[in-house]
């Protein structure tokens, strides 16, 4: 008996998650307006949002925009944004409660079509539905979205849609050189963004530096701001770059921020990813080269920490692009200029 009434328990779940995503979506399009396209790889994304809210606005300001915007088609995939001033309570969440208290997603098994993520810690929701690409974010609390917009969780509904249309959503910053792309993946404060941007300061492209779009071996931003801690050394180069440095006044401690056009000055046309570099702090710098799978658990594990975890065809992606692009561990020394210089010469040598 007990394996049938575990399958009416799934059933009657299932129901109830498909219709709380059905109504949310429903009242997400029924509420909200078109602000404009957004650049995901080579794909553009319509936003659209309902009222004019400081965290909904501080979202959309975050992303890449379309400079050329193009007219909206039934097949652009479309994100919502929704805060509680416009829907004051949400449809019944009984059916989610074990995975509320746990800060889990809902497993596909449930929810699919639907993907469904209720974050306790700030009580946003996200639901994204596969079948018409179609993505709602929900927001309780305004002064809740701020920096924390542009980090996890809100780029799991980047990785939904990435997954749906061919590409994946990495931890990782990438900077574009003479040599070609160069990603740099790796755990938070492994000094991933600093190499980056020292880098870019030193005149190379600065893609992005925390979340990277993949797509046909081809790395995308985003967000269009980077962040940076307001009092490091690095942020007074930027400064003396005439790079402007914000931040938000709603949650203390928040790490300032700037705009990466303004440290580019110029757009270049993608380029493939020639190099993965791993890096970590070290008295000296050095590389080691890596093989594709230690590459691949790597890159994958970091990633799937920042998104909870990756799906199965982001995962074969990820690891398609272990095999085809060299990778190795990099060790980064106090010296700046050292590690710049060491970078180029493994790019050169690719």
């Amino acid at each position: 008996m007990l394996p049938k009434v575990a399958g009416l328990i799934l059933e009657r779940t299932r129901r109830e998650s498909h219709a709380f995503c059905e109504d949310l979506i429903n009242v997400a399009i029924d509420k909200g307006r078109f602000s404009g396209s957004v650049v995901l790889g080579d794909n553009i994304c319509e936003i659209n949002v309902s009222g004019s809210g400081l965290a909904t606005q501080t979202i959309v300001e975050t992303l890449v925009r379309d400079e050329n915007p193009k007219v909206s088609l039934p097949t652009n995939p479309r994100v919502y944004i929704i805060s509680r001033e416009d829907l004051p309570w949400l449809p019944p969440l009984e059916w989610a409660r074990g995975w509320i208290a746990n800060h889990q997603i809902v497993p596909e098994l449930v929810s699919y079509p639907f993907r469904v993520f209720l974050d306790r810690h700030t009580g946003q929701v996200y639901v994204y539905d596969t079948r018409s690409r179609t993505g709602v974010v929900w927001i309780r609390h305004q002064f809740q979205t701020d920096l924390r917009g542009m980090i996890t969780p809100f780029r799991l509904m980047w990785s939904w849609l990435a997954t749906s249309i061919g590409a994946s959503v990495i931890h990782a910053s990438a900077v574009h050189t003479k040599h070609g792309t160069a990603v740099f993946a790796g755990a938070s404060g492994s000094g991933k963004s600093t190499t980056a941007l020292n880098l870019a300061l030193r005149g190379d492209y600065l893609i992005s530096d925390d979340c990277l779009w993949v797509q046909d071996e081809k790395c995308y931003p985003v967000f269009s701001r980077a962040k940076v801690d307001g009092d490091s050394s690095i942020a007074n180069t930027l400064i003396q770059h005439h790079i402007a440095l914000s931040t938000y006044s709603t949650i203390g401690r928040s790490k300032a921020f700037f705009t990466i056009a303004e440290l580019n000055k110029r757009r270049l046309s993608p380029t493939r990813v020639v190099h993965i570099f791993f890096p970590h702090i070290s008295p000296t710098s050095r590389h080691l080269m890596l093989t594709p799978r230690p590459s691949y658990r790597r890159l994958e594990r970091d990633s799937g920490r920042e998104l909870f975890t990756n799906g199965v065809r982001s995962r074969l992606r990820i690891a398609n692009l272990c095999n085809n692009v060299p990778a190795s561990l990099l060790c980064l020394a106090p010296d700046t200029d050292k590690n710049t210089n060491l970078i180029h010469a493994v790019l050169q040598r690719n």
